[in-house]
């Protein structure tokens, strides 16, 4: 009798150890995944600020900005990726890409603008899409950067009433 109650003994000693050991292996396998997700979001970020550092690059090469102008760039794109809900480095590749046909800051956030909300609007077209061919139909038409938005109204209203696509 007296084994049979020391084997018990074991066996609950056993039991409570082999639970508590596997209950401090899931709080390890906890960790890990917080520890990988938290480096996943370190590297995210990351890409982020070097996706956005070399649009504004591109920026910069088709303007050749002072770095206050180019601080002021970089702030109005954070500001219009808030406001529009697209990313910062989408809105700066809008704003290279009307730097290629405008040097002026005002010029160029207000095509950026349009051209965000053109993105928003249209079917399958980022900003810079937009932006191009807001700029060419501008140069084209020989209109002003203050007609942007009626134009994209028009393009909008193409391609809401025939099949065409505001790309095309």
């Amino acid at each position: 009798l007296k084994e049979l109650k020391e084997s018990a003994r074991s066996s609950e000693s056993f039991i409570s150890k082999m639970g508590k050991s596997l209950n401090s292996f899931g709080l390890y396998l906890d960790i890990g995944d917080v520890v990988r997700e938290l480096g996943q979001a370190f590297k995210q970020t990351i890409d982020v600020v070097i996706d956005m550092d070399s649009a504004l690059s591109d920026l910069n090469k088709v303007c050749n900005y002072s770095s206050q102008q180019l601080e002021y760039m970089k702030q109005s794109a954070i500001s219009m990726g808030k406001e529009l809900g697209k990313s910062v480095t989408e809105i700066v590749n809008a704003q290279a890409e009307i730097g290629k046909a405008y040097k002026n800051e005002e010029d160029i956030n207000t095509l950026t603008k349009a051209s965000t909300i053109g993105a928003n609007v249209m079917d399958g077209l980022t900003s810079d899409q937009v932006a191009k061919g807001l700029t060419t139909v501008i140069t084209a038409m020989d209109k002003q950067v203050s007609d942007s938005m009626s134009i994209l109204d028009s393009m909008n209203e193409v391609q809401n009433n025939y099949r065409i696509s505001a790309d095309d």
